[in-house]
């Protein structure tokens, strides 16, 4: 049979050795000298006298010991457009709570029924709009879009002023007909623009990334990208004057491009955000990940450090006696 001793706090007999009181839920503490229980805030052990202020007595947890990350082979899973089990239809399992001896004696404890466990990645933000449902403040989503709206428009006017200077040649057929094709890409390209400038801003926001590059920079290789590929249209364009099947056929598919590239660029640009801001919400929690192990790592190398000092203390005690 275990051998017993009176809780320092209650005085019931509890088993010896153990770190909390299971009648009040106090935590206790051990004198090395002479292995009696102490309370967990006591500077000199109330049996032999000993300094036993550097002794901390173990924390009792408040939570279950549930872990609620993705472990596994899920782990790099992180960015998922389907929520995880229970989102519908949330299961919300009973604990029970840690009770103080005023909470056991008056009974104000069970008040908390249920504890809800907290979701670390946040599904909801990649729903369908989820950016107007999200944690990001509503300032911060209009900021973003009326940021889109001024590039939109700025878009339109570089537009709007190249087809005005290309019908200042009008004696040069050629120029015309350049000045409408760049301009009239980036009037079009403006909307475009301005939805994938409105989505990687809110997905930046949304899971506290910085972004690698400035907007100025982003908007300037945009620019290069529309302007490279109506380039490459314009040679095939002129292919419409002529009267062949032939031509014609290369010239609808030059006007395609155009339209094509409107769509991929930003939605090619888009991806690639949405990788990067994958890989850096990968790194921040494998670095969560090493943090809390080193934590738990010295946790362990101090409960050892405790056992061995107690060890050497009981043989101590048995050599004196």
């Amino acid at each position: 049979m275990s051998e017993t001793e009176p809780c320092p706090y209650c005085f019931r007999e509890i088993k010896k050795g153990v770190n909390f009181c299971k009648y009040c839920g106090s935590a206790i503490k051990y004198c090395p000298e002479c292995n009696s229980a102490n309370k967990a805030e006591s500077l000199f052990c109330s049996s032999c006298g000993k300094d036993i202020r550097d002794i901390i007595a173990k924390k009792r947890e408040t939570e279950p010991p549930i872990s609620h990350r993705v472990v596994g082979p899920t782990a790099s899973q992180k960015i998922v457009m389907w929520p995880p089990p229970g989102q519908f239809f949330p299961t919300q399992p009973k604990y029970r709570p840690y009770q103080t001896p005023e909470e056991q004696l008056f009974g104000t404890a069970d008040k908390q029924e249920s504890f809800q466990p907290k979701i670390v990645y946040p599904y909801s933000k990649v729903a369908i709009l989820g950016f107007l449902r999200g944690p990001i403040s509503t300032s911060k989503v209009f900021s973003s879009v009326i940021e889109a709206f001024a590039y939109g428009l700025s878009l339109i006017a570089a537009g709007v002023l190249i087809i005005s200077l290309s019908f200042l040649f009008l004696q040069t057929l050629i120029l015309p007909i350049i000045g409408l094709l760049w301009g009239g890409t980036l009037i079009l390209s403006a909307p475009f623009f301005g939805m994938y400038f409105v989505t990687s801003s809110w997905l930046y926001k949304a899971f506290k990334i910085k972004k690698p590059v400035s907007d100025m920079t982003i908007l300037w290789n945009y620019l290069f990208s529309i302007i490279f590929f109506s380039f490459i249209s314009l040679i095939l364009l002129p292919l419409l004057a002529t009267n062949t099947l032939f031509a014609t056929i290369f010239g609808i598919i030059a006007l395609i491009v155009i339209f094509a590239v409107l769509i991929v660029i930003p939605l090619k640009a888009f991806l690639i955000d949405l990788a990067y801001v994958k890989a850096a919400v990968m790194e921040r929690e494998s670095q969560k990940d090493k943090e809390e192990t080193s934590d738990e790592d010295k946790t362990q190398n101090d409960k050892e450090e405790v056992e061995e000092t107690k060890k050497e203390a009981y043989k101590i005690e048995k050599k004196e006696s």
